[in-house]
Parts: C-alpha cells; structure tokens; sequence
C-alpha cells in the first residue's frame, strides 16, 4: 500500500507513467490500473507533500477492485449432495460378516517365509571389461 503512496506522490510531482511504472517496478498496465482508479477517487489532485493515508487509498482501491474469491468456493456437485450420499453404498462394518478382500492376511498359524536376502550392488567388485572377460 505504501507504494500507491508513492504512486500518488509521483504523480502529483508531475512524473511521467512510464516512469513511475519503472521507479514503482510496477508494469504499465498496472500503473494504469491504479492511477484510473485513485484518479476516479480523486486522490490524484493536491500537493505532493500532503498524501492521503493508507486506508483511504485501500479503500479506493477495494471500492473499484473488489477481491476476488477462491477458485472454486462451492463443489460444483453440491446441487446433488443429497442424491450423491443416498447413492453410494455404505461401506460394511467389520463385524458385519462380510467377506474379507482376497489381501487380508490369514489368520493361521502356518509361518510367514523370511524374505530372501539379496545382496546389494556395493558388495561385488566394479565390473569392468577385463572382469567381465574373464567369468
């Protein structure tokens, strides 16, 4: 906010756009934009000694730009959140009987088999082309 201060301060100065754009590191659009809006609020006309305050500028500003709302506010099914939720089937308690994914572990005392070890890649010797010769 405090570079539409300066905005405002450059431009009752008499400075041309395009610099204030570039002293403002603003683009031009964006100089453009503001300075319409604070010239429409009238804060553009004065002494370059005498700024208006921040809160009216931001007032200004939010007057004639509101902000804008999230991409998405509202999922677009809500309409038919209540057909949604009636339609999908109740997923089955655990002690409903239900039959068990065919990844469920067993429940028998058989023994699980250790994995198999294999060795890592840093415990054999570099292969090099006289090593692969000679095997």
């Amino acid at each position: 906010m405090q570079r539409l201060q300066e905005l405002v301060r450059l431009h009752r100065m008499g400075t041309r756009c395009r610099e204030v754009a570039r002293l403002l590191e603003m683009g031009p659009a964006a100089e453009l934009a503001y300075r319409e809006i604070l010239e429409a609020a009238g804060l553009l006309l004065g002494s370059p000694d005498e700024l208006p305050p921040l809160d009216v500028l931001r007032c200004a500003v939010e007057a004639a730009r509101p902000p804008k709302k999230g991409h998405q506010e509202q999922s677009t099914a809500q309409p038919w959140a209540v057909e949604i939720e009636c339609a999908r089937p109740s997923a089955p308690s655990p002690h409903s009987g239900a039959p068990k994914p065919p990844n469920a572990p067993l429940r028998s005392s058989a023994k699980s088999i250790p994995a198999t070890r294999h060795p890592s890649p840093t415990n054999h010797a570099r292969q090099t082309p006289t090593n692969v010769a000679s095997r």
